[in-house]
């Protein structure tokens, strides 16, 4: 199974998926007080709300656009799940051709959803529900301005 995380300012959503199923999502409060211990506990504690049993995940993927919530839960998942999660960010390859001034202040999520809708990589369509029409707006504005797909 795959866990997917998407850290906000405010919220974690999390959501598991078994093959192309997704089987639940779920949120967690974002806090650059918690502990890896503390995400990892509340990790724990959702998957076995929906049944799901944290030896199973085998693959984990990270976009965050609070760099330090996001190496937490890095760190969580590592020790919950003994797997390396993937981190999404500046120097991961997408296949996508960015085109902007500061990549470090372009959202994880928008170059992870674009890379999984292009197929240029194999990753979860996973989008926040509560963002999803900002996210739209923004996505659009992200194909027509500072994406090229080198296909």
């Amino acid at each position: 199974m795959l866990l997917a995380f998407d850290i906000g300012n405010t919220n974690i959503t999390l959501g598991v998926y078994d093959e192309q199923v997704l089987l639940f999502t779920g949120r967690l409060a974002t806090d650059n007080l918690t502990t890896p211990d503390q995400y990892a506990i509340n990790i724990k504690d959702l998957l076995e709300l929906h049944n799901c049993d944290y030896n199973d995940i085998e693959d984990c993927i990270i976009a965050s656009v609070v760099p330090t919530v996001g190496a937490t839960v890095k760190e969580a998942v590592s020790f919950l799940c003994d797997i390396v999660p993937l981190e999404i960010g500046p120097g991961i390859k997408t296949g996508l051709n960015i085109k902007i001034d500061n990549p470090a202040q372009l959202g994880a999520d928008l170059p992870e959803d674009k890379a999984a809708e292009t197929g240029k990589m194999q990753l979860a369509d996973f989008i926040d529900p509560a963002v999803a029409e900002p996210f739209i707006l923004i996505q659009a504005q992200f194909d027509e301005s500072f994406a090229e797909e080198g296909r």
